[in-house]
């Protein structure tokens, strides 16, 4: 009898730590994933990572802002990437991802916004509102006449869309990342655990 109670025992104790290591995506589309604090909310999108498993960058596609009463910043240093391993990446800077991931490809990416411009309209219903910051930029296409803004102020009740790089552990396998923005300034810290699998 002891025994089988022992085994009751365990069995719950597993099952709860399987429930405790489970990553609750909020999905707010296919490829989107997002995440809040208070009324700001944050967006990750890998819709154009996806296609670059064999790059040294991985690309993704943020929304930042909302309807909070303060204002809050974001710039290269805002955010950090967190992969499967554990290891945390800083923002590439834009000279290094020309080197290592070329012109050409950023402004395929950016080509890709273009082309699915509908599909990304999902992230407007988050933001309702809201006024959208037009402009900015941490790594503007090469091949338009976009200049680098990278020091964002957001008032209440706007909002950015931005294509940012990190670079990519050798390797990087499907799984769980997590994108950090952490705002000193404002005092604002928001994590969006979103899964990432490589197309084939």
């Amino acid at each position: 009898m002891r025994t089988v109670k022992l085994m009751v025992v365990l069995s719950l104790a597993a099952l709860v730590a399987v429930m405790a290591a489970e990553v609750p995506f909020h999905k707010a589309a296919a490829s989107g994933f997002l995440a809040r604090s208070g009324d700001t909310t944050l967006i990750v999108d890998t819709d154009v990572a996806i296609q670059r498993a064999q790059e040294k960058y991985i690309p993704l596609i943020i929304w930042l802002g909302g309807r909070q009463s303060k204002t809050i910043y974001a710039d290269r240093g805002s955010f950090t990437l967190v992969d499967p391993e554990g290891l945390s990446h800083s923002m590439a800077s834009f000279s290094e991802l020309l080197k290592g991931y070329s012109s050409g490809l950023v402004h395929a990416d950016y080509s890709r916004l273009e082309a699915e411009r509908a599909y990304f309209e999902y992230a407007q219903m988050y933001y309702l509102a809201c006024k959208p910051l037009r402009g900015v930029s941490f790594f503007p296409d090469p091949a338009s006449h976009a200049v680098l803004y990278e020091k964002v102020e957001l008032p209440s009740r706007t909002f950015f869309r931005a294509l940012i790089y990190f670079p990519k552990s050798e390797g990087s396998k499907d799984g769980t990342y997590n994108l950090v923005y952490d705002d000193a300034k404002s005092g604002t810290k928001i994590t969006v655990p979103f899964a990432l699998h490589w197309a084939k």
